[in-house]
């Protein structure tokens, strides 16, 4: 299983301790609610953590796919699996 899927898999089981043993310690995370991005493994696993014991049915309903940028001007960020 790849890493978004085991990702995917952790937050269906509400398993904080694998989601943040799946993040990289550089992760950054984009929120439609805020207008810097969450940086770092330990900001993003308590970000989850807050997320999972709000929202009893958080749940991911959909998948992107594609290439993601280093910065606003940087190079595609390396595949991850």
């Amino acid at each position: 299983m790849d890493t978004a899927r085991r990702f995917q898999q952790a937050v269906h089981d509400r398993d904080l301790d694998t989601i943040t043993a799946l993040l990289a310690p550089d992760v950054r995370f984009f929120s439609p609610v805020k207008f810097t991005p969450f940086t770092g493994a330990d900001m993003v696993a308590g970000l989850f953590g807050v997320l999972l014991r709000t929202f009893e049915d958080f749940r991911y309903t959909g998948e992107l796919h594609g290439h993601a940028r280093i910065g606003a001007d940087g190079p595609d960020a390396p595949p991850t699996s």
